[in-house]
């Protein structure tokens, strides 16, 4: 890995553009090259020059700035784009030869590329890597003119990125005949590691993996809804979450893909593979062609499927193409499946459901059941996606391992398409395609002769069935990486609630393991991190670290408990939950060992304020982190509002050193007659929590100010997360030294509430803040000033952990708190009152 520190980047569209935001993101130098534009008249009148390099590098320009207009953000934090130099292919070869991996991100037109590796071959150094990030070309067809250059050949390999590059865990490698294996294991290393990407291996077919069975299932999804008569509101919420896919579903990611990409991929398959057995399902649904003919392409253009007017959106009728409101409709099977949390089971049993017909409809004393729409449309769509899949098996993947990947990490499908088999049954599958009259592929035939399940579990190792040795075979662990189910099975927890585990996880090092819904704060989570410390002292060990397998590190407090209490008056009981949190987090902070703290996807409050504790944080790039409490009512209650003043008292000292050069005079306190002096920590502070921000990554909360530069290390890849925060430990206790406590001097809360109502005033005149904002914003105020302080008189952490303390229980006891959380718990979403 350490081979790959300077990337060039050849081609500066949108998806050119989004793989160099994210080698940036992960610290890498990158050229971003393209052609020379044309000079036009318009640019001659413009007074132009044409040898300058802002004109010849406008197009690489223009590629860099609409990534830093794009939302969702490519970029980690926008600073990483000094990371990007750009350039052309004329004036700025040299780039190509310094760089230790060359990516080709232009059109896919053949003969383009040809002429870009060309240039690539003269100018590239010797030893460098060279991929394309085609999504159809082959690998022979691209290489057909350098046939001779088996070096290049030998450093040539295919990296499909999937876009948003940022956010698309999918990685797809796919070697050519001569590609070295040195090319294939530092390219995959380097895209695991340090890219964070998830590698499969496709072959070199036509749309290699995802793309070959996605766009299958788009396709036939759209004609059987055609057939059956369902509309767009109804297939995508049977082809949703509650079958397992996401969010956006069939059409609504045929809007988000680009309906002309889509037909693109179709086309691909058509003419680059003759010989597919449903090669008639890649002939593009007339729909499409005529959605694309008129130029609504999706969301690009404004409209495909869907359409937005103003607030509202509209559906396409498939028989009249007329755009109309979208009609909700209830399906049995669903409701029946809603119920079932494990996705296998539920798909399971909405593919499943029948009813029995009313007895009018009988002509006989026979009982008839029969799928309601839901159910008879599911089956079709993913009878001939298992189907399909298993037809090619051998052809874009050697193993079923890789073809559910990809699915699962490319179109966000929660089981693969063979998991899915098992989780029917494949006995059971098999009996419904031979009663529906379909020819068993010849591979479903070969499993059922050796077993009855494409995975199965040897003790605590998962096995899948390899179609080349016609056996079962250990699924490959990613190296290096720490798996923590595996712990599970193999050692037994030393401490367990219900809400929360503790586990060796060897070389003398804890983890805490938190199992609540969205890891929500509870008592027993807040008791386990007492438990925790509490063990790591007796047993020795060299730290402790803090993490979950959980699909969020945490969503905050447990609401649930706390309204309960809150409507049986369990006042003390509260308050000496939030007095516990306050002091657990503490306890971690001022810990004798190294507590690394691995946060992942939503951080928020709670789980906030127990990263801003650690003595150390691991954060995952994709951290969504903050302090969001005043969205129910209250303030930051678990130490997280003093832990900011302090956190941003040391930003300011900081700040105020490097201007300086030299260190303080101990005795000297930087906020004392300073400008800003006192009010820096708790302005910034303010308008951090005031305004509920949530760092949208791990770098980004350490310039919200929710960690520390200093003792904040970055994994890109989840996969590595447990394994990097135990290194963390293991490295930083054999020079740990211990935090020590410190006083901050504040403003007073008399100051400090006069400047913020001001601000208030002028957003109430614009009706920006509600009633009960403001009392919010007061009690929040109050605390951050210090309470009844002086400038003169240092406050220790107690001092504001009690003032903390004190405004939440306060604000937990008005009604506008009491009904935000209610309606948060009910709706999901904040209330404004």
């Amino acid at each position: 890995m350490d081979r790959v520190k300077n990337v060039c980047v050849i081609g500066s569209g949108v998806m050119g553009g989004a793989i160099a935001a994210h080698f940036a993101n992960c610290g890498v130098q990158v050229s971003l090259l393209d052609i020379v534009p044309k000079y036009t008249e318009q640019d001659k009148d413009g007074g132009i020059d044409s040898n300058s390099k802002e004109f010849r590098n406008r197009i690489a320009t223009k590629g860099l700035e609409a990534q830093l207009s794009l939302k969702p953000d490519p970029f980690y934090v926008k600073k990483s784009a000094s990371l990007i130099s750009v350039g052309n292919l004329e004036d700025d070869v040299d780039k190509i030869t310094k760089a230790d991996w060359i990516i080709e991100v232009v059109v896919e037109a053949l003969h383009i590329k040809h002429s870009v590796f060309e240039l690539v071959r003269k100018h590239r150094k010797k030893g460098s890597f060279v991929t394309s990030n085609t999504s159809g070309l082959s690998i022979k067809s691209m290489l057909e003119p350098f046939v001779d250059d088996l070096e290049f050949q030998s450093c040539f390999m295919v990296t499909h990125f999937f876009n948003p590059v940022r956010y698309m865990y999918l990685l797809e490698l796919v070697a050519g005949e001569n590609t070295s294996q040195d090319t294939m294991d530092t390219i995959s290393q380097f895209g695991s590691k340090v890219l964070g990407k998830g590698i499969v291996w496709g072959k070199d077919t036509p749309n290699f993996i995802a793309n070959r069975v996605g766009v299958y299932a788009i396709n036939r999804t759209i004609n059987y809804a055609i057939q059956q008569g369902l509309t767009l509101s109804d297939v995508d919420k049977i082809m949703g979450p509650a079958t397992g896919r996401p969010k956006s579903a069939v059409f609504r990611t045929a809007d988000l893909v680009g309906l002309d990409t889509l037909i693109h991929a179709t086309e691909t398959v058509y003419h680059g593979a003759p010989d597919d057995p449903e090669r008639d399902v890649f002939v593009a649904p007339e729909v499409v062609k005529t959605l694309v003919k008129n130029g609504s392409l999706g969301q690009k253009s404004g409209k495909g499927f869907y359409e937005k007017r103003g607030k509202e959106i509209f559906e396409l009728d498939l028989r009249t193409l007329e755009y109309l409101p979208p009609q909700k409709k209830e399906f049995k099977s669903l409701k029946k499946g809603k119920a079932i949390s494990d996705v296998g089971k539920r798909v399971k049993a909405i593919l499943s459901y029948t009813e029995k017909l009313s007895s009018e409809n009988l002509k006989t004393d026979e009982q008839i059941t029969k799928g309601d729409d839901a159910s008879i449309f599911a089956w079709s769509v993913f009878r001939d996606i298992l189907r399909y899949s298993a037809l090619m098996i051998g052809e874009i993947a050697d193993d079923i391992v890789n073809i559910d990947n990809a699915m699962k990490w490319g179109f966000n499908w929660e089981i693969g398409p063979f998991e899915t088999w098992d989780a029917i049954g494949v006995r059971d599958v098999v009996e419904r395609m031979k009663n529906d009259e379909l020819e068993i592929p010849e591979t479903v035939l070969e499993l059922l002769k050796h077993g009855e399940s494409f995975y199965k579990k040897e003790g605590v190792v998962q096995q899948y069935f390899d179609f080349n040795t016609k056996s079962y075979k250990p699924i490959p662990e990613i190296p290096n990486a720490l798996v923590l189910s595996n712990i599970k099975e193999t050692k037994e927890a030393i401490y367990k609630n219900s809400s929360a585990t503790i586990h060796d996880i060897g070389d003398d090092v804890l983890a805490l393991e938190f199992h609540t819904k969205m890891n929500a704060i509870d008592t027993d989570i807040i008791n386990s991190q007492f438990k925790l410390l509490e063990l790591a002292e007796s047993r020795g060990a060299k730290g402790v670290v803090v993490y979950n397998d959980g699909e969020h590190f945490s969503a905050g407090a447990n609401l649930m408990q706390i309204l309960m209490a809150v409507n049986t008056k369990k006042w003390d009981d509260i308050e000496k939950m939030v007095h516990d949190f306050q002091y657990a987090n503490k306890a971690f902070k001022f810990a004798s060992f190294p507590v690394v703290v691995a946060t992942h996807s939503l951080t928020l409050g709670g789980g906030c304020e127990i990263a801003m504790h650690g003595t150390h944080v691991r954060t995952l790039g994709e951290t969504y982190m903050g302090l969001v409490e005043v969205g129910v009512g209250v303030i930051p209650g678990g130490g997280g509002t003093k832990e900011l003043l302090f956190k941003n008292r040391d930003l300011w000292h900081r700040k105020q050193q490097s201007k300086v050069g030299e260190e303080y005079p101990k005795m000297w306190d930087p906020w004392r007659g300073s400008i800003p002096g006192p009010m820096f920590p708790v302005i910034k502070s303010f308008e951090v929590i005031g305004m509920a921000k949530i760092a949208t990554s791990g770098p980004e909360a350490v310039l919200t100010g929710y960690l520390k530069k200093e003792t904040t290390r970055l994994t890109t890849n989840k996969a590595y997360l447990l394994a990097d925060a135990k290194n963390d430990v293991l490295e930083y206790s054999k020079n740990f030294v211990k935090n020590s406590e410190s006083l901050i001097y504040l403003p007073g809360a008399d100051t400090v509430q006069t400047a913020i109502k001001m601000n208030i005033e002028e957003l109430d005149a614009k009706g920006l803040v509600t009633p009960h904002d403001k009392i919010v914003a007061m009690e929040l105020a109050y605390v951050m000033g210090g309470g009844k302080t002086t400038y003169s008189k240092g406050l220790s952490e107690d001092n504001l952990l009690d003032l903390e303390r004190e405004a939440f229980m306060k604000l937990l006891g008005t009604k506008g708190t009491q009904e935000r959380i209610a309606h948060m718990l009910q709706t999901g979403k904040p209330l404004r009152n």
